[in-house]
């Protein structure tokens, strides 16, 4: 490991390092936790900093676009990333609710509601 690597902190999710890293990964146990940066911590160092479980579902979020942004010049891509991320704020910040919600209650036409 390169001297350079060991200078920044590697911080996982705190499911992930709890759920996903073997007890044997030594590495991981020392470099990994996110406990160990109390940077990351709210007042009072209660909970944290931010909210990364909403991190990585907005991450598996954006996956779900790669094949269509895999071939975009840069400008159409940032414009692209920028009307999907204003459209999913519109949605969850000011409606309450994803546009997977709307698609379990209302099915895939929105403009037709589900019948019981």
């Amino acid at each position: 490991m390169t001297l350079t690597l060991l200078m920044f902190g590697l911080a996982v999710d705190v499911f992930h390092f709890e759920n996903k890293h073997a007890d044997s990964d030594e590495f991981c146990r020392e470099n990994c936790d996110p406990k160990k940066f109390p940077e990351l911590r709210g007042k009072d160092g209660k909970a944290w900093y931010f909210n990364t479980s909403i991190a990585e579902q907005t991450n598996v979020w954006l996956g779900g676009f790669h094949s269509i942004c895999r071939e975009m010049s840069v400008d159409k891509y940032k414009f692209f990333l920028n009307e999907i991320s204003l459209r999913r704020y519109i949605y969850i910040s000011i409606l309450g609710f994803s546009p997977l919600y709307m698609i379990n209650v209302y099915g895939t036409n929105p403009t037709t509601q589900k019948t019981e």
